[in-house]
């Protein structure tokens, strides 16, 4: 069975499309869709640079009799994919800014990559913004709870308009903020008692020190679109 992150990730993917899954681990999700008939004729690359995981994710393959409908290269980002291989991409559970660099790096070499699949850990903002200032658009969001944990999943489409956001925007996440997701409420009063824990700890440290104006805006801020969230 898959884990929430990837599961999730596997319901937004383009059918008969192919697709690369970069940072693979143990192949689970090359496994799962090699199994489904969107995928039957279609290429499925896992990539890793480690080579430990990627011989669990062949013996993962060849249980199910899989190992000829997956291909597992050993490699960093998208270095070990040929030209034309896969329309789609997979980059889970890794940080918004080495998603950057995996992106950044890769795009060069493989402009046929059109639609990003992504599940940042963290440095949203910084993964958001990067995205629609470098001609990737965000086209859809959803965030999920799971085990004490907020997920968030992003599809990005390259060569769609740019927009406009603000970094509040984007920090929260514009297509979830659009389509008013139920988490949010919950998700923006988690990060208000954290930034209050940030705001107290610099009260007692330095009193009247700069930052804690820019903390108090920002709390300011996440109470108001909660408000707004809850009409």
């Amino acid at each position: 069975m898959l884990p929430l992150r990837l599961a999730q990730i596997k319901k937004m993917l383009l059918p008969y499309r192919g697709v690369a899954d970069i940072g693979t681990d143990h192949a689970l999700l090359p496994l799962e869709l090699a199994q489904h008939p969107f995928w039957e004729e279609q290429k499925i690359i896992g990539i890793d640079p480690a080579p430990d995981p990627l011989e669990q994710g062949w013996k993962n393959l060849r249980q199910k009799g899989l190992e000829k409908r997956v291909e597992l290269r050993q490699g960093w980002g998208f270095d070990p994919l040929r030209p034309r291989e896969v329309e789609q991409a997979v980059i889970a559970g890794l940080g918004g800014r080495k998603i950057v660099s995996i992106v950044d790096r890769g795009r060069e070499k493989n402009p046929e990559i059109k639609h990003l699949f992504l599940q940042p850990q963290r440095d949203l903002l910084f993964l958001r913004r990067w995205l629609v200032q470098n001609g990737w658009a965000i086209v859809t969001e959803s965030i999920q709870w799971e085990k004490g944990h907020y997920y968030f999943f992003i599809r990005a489409d390259w060569g769609c308009e740019e927009r406009n956001y603000q970094d509040w925007e984007l920090e929260i996440g514009p297509q979830l903020l659009e389509k008013k997701s139920p988490l949010l409420v919950d998700y923006l009063e988690e990060k208000v008692q954290e930034f209050n824990g940030i705001l107290q700890k610099i009260g007692d440290k330095r009193p009247g020190h700069p930052r804690e104006k820019y903390w108090e805006e920002k709390i300011r801020l996440f109470k108001g679109v909660q408000k707004w969230l809850l009409r």
